[in-house]
């Protein structure tokens, strides 16, 4: 297989390269597959055979449906087969964003302290404190 060719320039928090076109935002890598090969058929994704997120080179790329893409993940092991698609993203405290600990969101789930004070202390809003102990947020941790 040939070297990936990086995208230069703006890249997503996702990893994808990205850049702005009539007011809207393009993913480098389908831009790419698009100029090489035409028109992205509707409703389908476009992957990446090398798994980098930034690459653009062509020859990587290839066109799939959602199932496709998950396949690809399983057979190369970067999800469990039968996984969600968010469950290939970082979560609760591996997440680069994440401002609390798998310990603090325990704590909020068995603390009486109320909601305001919590999320004072932990630097999160009440909206987070609440969703965590609804458990809509941070359902991995027990």
């Amino acid at each position: 297989m040939s070297d990936c060719i990086l995208w230069n320039g703006a890249i997503h928090h996702t990893g994808y390269g990205v850049f702005t076109r009539n007011y809207k935002q393009v993913q480098a890598h389908r831009e790419a597959y698009a100029k090489a090969f035409g028109p992205i058929p509707t409703g389908m994704r476009v992957c990446h055979s090398c798994d980098v997120r930034a690459c653009v080179n062509p020859d990587h790329l290839f066109v799939g449906t959602d199932a496709d893409n998950a396949a690809d993940k399983v057979a190369k092991g970067r999800q469990s087969q039968g996984a969600a698609h968010s469950a290939s993203l970082p979560k609760g405290a591996k997440s680069q964003h994440a401002k609390l600990t798998d310990a603090d969101v325990r704590m909020i789930r068995a603390s009486s302290v109320s909601g305001y004070r919590l999320a004072r202390e932990l630097g999160v809003s009440t909206t987070n404190i609440s969703r965590i102990r609804r458990g809509l947020m941070w359902r991995h941790v027990a």
